[in-house]
């Protein structure tokens, strides 16, 4: 994998996307970091929420949570990386 500075903004974009976040964490070699965390955090959410409200409606609101997690973590994690190619 060729190692360069990435895109704060496509790391961004990228967090949104189901599987292409995956993508977007092995680009800056935290891929492994990024399923140790989200995997556990992901079904914690979606079955904690279902407990409470049915299942339909208990993925919107996980996903409200999960979400800007992700982003923190990809932005931070982007800058990271950066910082280490200037």
């Amino acid at each position: 994998m060729k190692k360069s500075k990435v895109s704060l903004a496509w790391q961004t974009v990228f967090a949104f996307i189901p599987f292409v976040n995956l993508w977007a964490a092995y680009r800056i070699q935290k891929l492994r970091k990024f399923l140790l965390i989200f995997l556990p955090l992901n079904f914690a959410l979606n079955f904690g929420v279902a407990i409470f409200i049915p299942s339909p409606y208990s993925i919107p609101i996980a996903a409200a949570i999960l979400i800007p997690v992700e982003i923190y973590y990809m932005r931070k994690w982007s800058r990271q990386w950066n910082e280490k190619w200037i």
